[in-house]
């Protein structure tokens, strides 16, 4: 950890002075944490509330200082090893596997929880300290109190809910709390049939990978949420990808999504495409990401993937409806094509066929040229094919259609600047700047570091060092 002795120094030294300002206790507890030290940050913060009037001060009633200022002890409390400061466990048999700082720490929950006002917060944290501490049966109701609160799209709390049901290690859950977007214990390592049917049937399956009605499995999350998207799309990983269950999800997956006209649905379908890494010394396979086109081509979802929304086009284009749809008796909207030659061209983006991606794109702004996704579809293809001027000028007509859109307009600039074509990009991104003075004064002033690095790269490559120097000593 970094040396941070001058930091804490100076706290405490700006702390002796004026010790009636509240912030200057905070800042001085916050020195001392990151530090290393959260025992002596319980400490000092339990000092500054020994200070306070009881009857007039804001931290003993509830409001969003108080509660805010009671979650952070609590996060001390949850690092040190006993719990530290006026807080005492019940001796030192409660801290034999040195958590006694967590079960203090749930303790102290209980205790703030009149004051705290982020009950979402309150609730997260109580339930990280059950898992940690193997209260599965706790952390099961914890959770489902969260997803009564609306948190059933939150992938922590769903990953939260599959440790609980499969009784998971404190290592494993530290893990998996880590992890962002999409991501959930069931793509961060391989589960035995075992661990996968207690989650499928959780979730809405029979164990064996086949789909439940809500007749037969009422208790499941598909049931009792029937509406969240993000228990469909867990639902979906859930299956094993060499099942026909599988096949037929991700098909009426695809075809919702579609018909939606979700643009992201090429991303989200991306997360899918998982390769099993070396097995670690505690006989667990983890899960990581395919990224490059070899890989990608040969996954196994990927080209069931291709299958599919190629068989879209092909029914689309003859029948306007989808292959085999039985249940609907009416013709899809034609936009239903429109996405379908969107999907299919993000497919040969992920693959590096780039050339028959702006084939598609192509396509799809000439039945809709006023859709702003294919125009930023076309010029990543463009880019990634090597003629990066015309990827700025086609992202550039993509943001003319909607001058209110910030990201289409950091695109337009970005494309630009690796395109060489700085002073556009600098009229671009002046758009959303303050009024008034410079508008690189005020990208500096606003600390927009991308455009400063791109910047930089942008005069590196014109072959104008001092200027590329100068942005990147900034």
């Amino acid at each position: 950890m970094r040396d941070l002795t001058g930091f804490q120094e100076t706290r405490l030294k700006i702390l002796t002075i004026r010790p009636n300002h509240k912030i200057h206790w905070l800042t001085y507890a916050l020195s001392v944490h990151v530090s290393g030290n959260p025992e002596g940050a319980v400490g000092i913060l339990d000092s500054y509330i020994d200070t306070l009037d009881k009857e007039m001060a804001v931290e003993f009633t509830k409001c969003f200082e108080s509660s805010e200022l009671a979650m952070y002890k609590n996060l001390c409390l949850s690092e040190t090893s006993n719990g530290g400061g006026d807080e005492k466990g019940d001796g030192d048999d409660d801290n034999e596997d040195g958590l006694g700082g967590i079960r203090i720490a749930l303790q102290h929950l209980d205790k703030i929880r009149p004051i705290v006002v982020d009950e979402t917060g309150w609730l997260m944290s109580k339930l990280s300290y059950q898992l940690q501490l193997a209260q599965f049966d706790e952390a099961k109701d914890t959770v489902q109190l969260l997803f009564d609160r609306g948190s059933t799209e939150d992938h922590v709390v769903h990953s939260a809910y599959m440790c609980a049901l499969l009784k998971s290690s404190r290592g494993e859950w530290l893990e998996v709390s880590k992890l962002r977007g999409t991501s959930t214990l069931v793509t961060y390592r391989v589960l035995t049939d075992e661990e996968r049917s207690v989650l499928l049937t959780a979730y809405g399956g029979s164990g064996d990978g086949t789909a439940a009605s809500s007749d037969t499995n009422t208790g499941s999350l598909l049931s009792t949420y029937p509406r969240s998207p993000s228990i469909k799309r867990i639902h979906l990983t859930l299956l094993p990808t060499s099942s026909e269950q599988y096949k037929s999800a991700i098909n009426q997956y695809c075809q919702r999504q579609i018909i939606k006209g979700v643009p992201s649905l090429g991303s989200d379908l991306s997360s899918m495409y998982l390769m099993m890494e070396e097995v670690e010394p505690n006989g667990k396979t983890r899960y990581t990401l395919a990224k490059d086109p070899v890989d990608v081509k040969s996954h196994s979802t990927y080209r069931l993937l291709v299958d599919l929304v190629d068989s879209y086009i092909t029914s689309l284009s003859e029948s306007n409806t989808f292959p085999n749809n039985n249940d609907s008796t009416e013709d899809v909207q034609p936009s239903a094509l429109l996405w379908t030659w969107y999907l299919r061209s993000i497919l040969h983006e992920q693959v590096g066929e780039y050339a028959q991606g702006i084939t598609l794109i192509n396509k799809c702004i000439e039945h809709t040229p006023t859709a702003v996704d294919f125009y930023e579809l076309k010029a990543r293809l463009l880019e990634c094919g090597g003629d990066i001027q015309q990827a700025a000028t086609v992202v550039d007509a993509g943001r003319d259609l909607d001058h209110q859109d910030r990201y289409i307009n950091n695109q337009t600039t970005k494309t630009l600047l690796r395109a060489g074509r700085n002073e556009e990009a600098l009229q671009r991104i002046s758009m959303f700047t303050r009024e008034g003075g410079p508008a690189e004064q005020n990208l500096y002033d606003m600390q927009c570091t991308w455009y400063e690095l791109e910047l930089a790269d942008c005069l590196r490559k014109k072959g104008e060092l001092g200027k590329s120097l100068r942005k990147y000593s900034k």
